[in-house]
């Protein structure tokens, strides 16, 4: 069954925006797995000495610690975003369930 919003008293859910999201960020993260700043940095000859080389290493290797982390957290960003899109939709189903069951019920006892 496909919704279009899920409504919880002041919580107002589009299931469809969560999706959206979810596959974006994952796309995003997909897209730079596997790269490697460490191919940025040359010879020493290529810097003028080997000082600036190495600074410049250390700098690539400072960046590809930021960028690991930064794909972990959106990695686990889309994750709880999908788990949440779950839990909504699972609540939603549950509700709607138990109203049908108490309508058939408010049916017969009339």
């Amino acid at each position: 069954m496909s919704q279009t919003s899920i409504d919880c008293g002041s919580i107002h859910v589009e299931p469809g925006e969560l999706i959206s999201a979810t596959i974006q960020i994952q796309n995003v993260m997909d897209h730079d797995s596997g790269k490697k700043i460490s191919g940025l940095c040359g010879d020493a000859g290529e810097y003028g000495n080997e000082e600036l080389r190495d600074a410049f290493f250390d700098f690539c290797q400072a960046w590809q610690t930021g960028i690991d982390f930064i794909t972990e957290d959106g990695r686990a960003m889309a994750s709880l975003l999908s788990s949440a899109l779950n839990a909504y939709l699972d609540a939603d189903l549950i509700s709607r369930e138990e109203i049908d069951r108490l309508g058939r019920l408010i049916k017969l006892s009339s």
